[in-house]
């Protein structure tokens, strides 16, 4: 993740660190996100790694400003199985923590058919993402052994599942998971682990209920 990696320091030479921004400008940078979701919900996952400034665990619910194409996206997202990314301007990720005292509101982004970052296809440049809620916000912890946990995101045929990412070396995933019960809020599967669940293994936890992967990262939580 070079260009991720490069952006504090090109940030720093360049833009300056705006007023908004001094709570935490250590966590300036480009922080680019996982998008999926459907006609319901649209949520947005930070892709994490083990070193500031991307070492925050952050998923966000938001809308696009413009009616017509946050239609358009929805319809886009529930037609798709694959992934889709979100590479928004230079922000500080600390202003999603929860209490922060300049709380971001809403961002400029680029969004991308596939990984941004691995030949991805830009499919909206510069739309206007208005932040809804911040409905997982966690500080990496390499030395986290802890259970694995799935926090349930959505409702319906829009419910996902998101990984909480425990120790170094671990892994992200998102999963679509249109038939899990209304009343359940996530899944526990044992241990926490190095790399990705198997799907064969997540179904039957979830007592063979349909399940998809919409991502699975191991490479940047090395």
């Amino acid at each position: 993740m070079a260009l991720r990696s490069l952006f504090p320091l090109i940030s720093a030479l360049f833009l300056g660190t705006p007023p908004a921004q001094a709570e935490s400008p250590a966590y300036l940078g480009l922080h680019g996100m996982a998008l999926f979701g459907g006609a319901e919900h649209v949520f947005a996952s930070h892709l994490p790694m083990f070193h500031a400034p991307h070492d925050i665990q952050a998923v966000v619910e938001l809308r696009l400003a413009d009616a017509r194409r946050d239609r358009e996206l929805r319809a886009e997202l529930a037609a798709s199985s694959g992934l889709w990314t979100l590479v928004p301007e230079p922000f500080v990720l600390t202003r999603l923590a929860p209490g922060a005292t300049e709380p971001l509101a809403s961002l400029r982004a680029d969004l991308y058919e596939g990984h941004f970052e691995r030949g991805g296809r830009l499919r909206r440049r510069g739309v206007l993402v208005r932040i809804l809620a911040v409905p997982m916000y966690r500080p990496l912890k390499p030395g986290d052994r802890g259970t694995l946990h799935y926090l349930r995101l959505g409702k319906g045929r829009d419910s996902f599942l998101v990984a909480e990412i425990g120790g170094r070396p671990g892994f992200d995933q998102i999963l679509h998971a249109p038939g899990l019960a209304p009343e359940r809020t996530g899944l526990e599967l044992g241990p926490a682990r190095a790399s990705c669940p198997e799907l064969a293994e997540l179904r039957k936890a979830l007592g063979d209920q349909a399940l998809g992967e919409i991502y699975c990262e191991t490479g940047d939580l090395r």
